[in-house]
């Protein structure tokens, strides 16, 4: 194999790869993005229950 045939065998591997891979990592992404929204409001969550938790007067022993 020449060195031509070699580099154009080398370039179409690497489009093959960035077209087989990039919708993999922009997947990835949004996932990742959508589980920070998800945590996000999972804090909310416990900061509310937090304050009410605070707020609850104990009888004195």
């Amino acid at each position: 194999m020449s060195k031509v045939q070699s580099a154009r065998r080398f370039k179409w591997m690497l489009l093959l790869m960035g077209i087989l891979v990039l919708p993999g990592l922009l997947t990835l992404g949004n996932w990742q993005l959508g589980r920070a929204e998800q945590k996000q409001v999972l804090l909310q969550q416990w900061q509310r229950s937090d304050e009410g938790v605070k707020g609850l007067s104990h009888p004195a022993l």
